[in-house]
């Protein structure tokens, strides 16, 4: 890992700019991360003392519901929502998961319209790293700890979704991050664009009202059948082109499992919430429906 001063030559003359190899700032954030895990672990333990605010929260939390189900039966095992993570951990989160969306935007914006394809490359390799490891920190935490900095989250989402990506994309970028981002330009990209719903999520573990996650689901609508798209149409064009070694063929044939859960299991779910609140708007009803 090395970090320091570049200089490029520019129209106006010669600029300096700052330059940092992606492990380094992969590793200042996991151990920001990793303080907040040990703050977490204290405050929890500083909270346990206090018997009547523990069965208070863990009441709340049974007669919650999940993302992906009904509050009419609480759910156990790795189908109950988890309990919230402390308020700092949860901003933590919300701060690291806009700033990826952000930064999937201008990757997008740049495999779209063209950019510095090196350096870009190279802040791609950062940014999908940095998600992984917010990943891999997030389901330590579900298991371990039994929290999530995301409101309704269970543990069989993140069995079903940030282990699967941690352990493919991250091995990819393990293996050959610059073969990867150059074989992906616009899935991986788009891959950090998601990260807006996993911001809504914590944004509610912080308070916002449940309606802020309609326009969510309008916009993840929109964005998996684009994800879908280009998960597929990349992960083949490997697959059919010769000369590549055999572990990015493995890598490949691993990704085309993304769009069989986007297309499965998150495509009609945002088309459920989309389609009954748009249902309930025409016939001017309130969307949840009262009880």
């Amino acid at each position: 890992m090395s970090s320091g001063i570049a200089q490029i030559e520019g129209s106006s003359g010669k600029n300096y700019i700052w330059y940092s190899e992606p492990e380094y700032a992969v590793v200042c954030w996991a151990m920001l991360a990793l303080a907040m895990w040990v703050a977490d672990m204290i405050y929890q333990y500083i909270v346990q003392k206090q018997p009547s605010a523990k069965a208070n929260n863990e009441n709340a939390i049974a007669q919650s519901s999940s993302d992906f189900g009904s509050g009419l039966a609480p759910k156990k095992g790795i189908f109950a929502a988890l309990q919230l993570a402390p308020p700092t951990q949860c901003l933590y989160s919300l701060t690291l998961y806009v700033y990826l969306w952000g930064c999937g935007v201008c990757h997008l914006w740049r495999a779209l319209f063209g950019g510095e394809e090196g350096q870009d490359g190279i802040n791609v390799q950062t940014d999908i790293s940095l998600l992984v490891v917010l990943y891999i920190a997030e389901t330590i935490g579900a298991f371990v700890v039994k929290r999530s900095p995301m409101k309704n989250w269970r543990q069989i989402d993140f069995v079903l979704h940030h282990i699967p990506f941690a352990a493919v994309v991250g091995g990819a970028m393990l293996y050959d991050a610059h073969t990867i981002v150059r074989l992906f330009p616009f899935t991986l990209p788009l891959d950090l664009m998601t990260s807006a719903n996993e911001a809504t999520a914590a944004t509610r573990a912080l308070g916002a009202p449940r309606c802020i996650d309609i326009p969510n689901r309008f916009y993840l609508l929109a964005l998996m059948v684009c994800l879908v798209i280009a998960e597929v149409y990349e992960a083949c064009h490997v697959l059919i082109s010769p000369g590549h070694p055999a572990a990015i063929y493995l890598i490949s044939l691993l990704t085309l499992a993304a769009p069989v859960y986007h297309a499965t299991m998150v495509i009609p779910y945002c088309w459920k919430i989309v389609k009954r609140w748009s249902r309930a708007r025409i016939n001017g009803t309130p969307y949840p429906p009262r009880q």
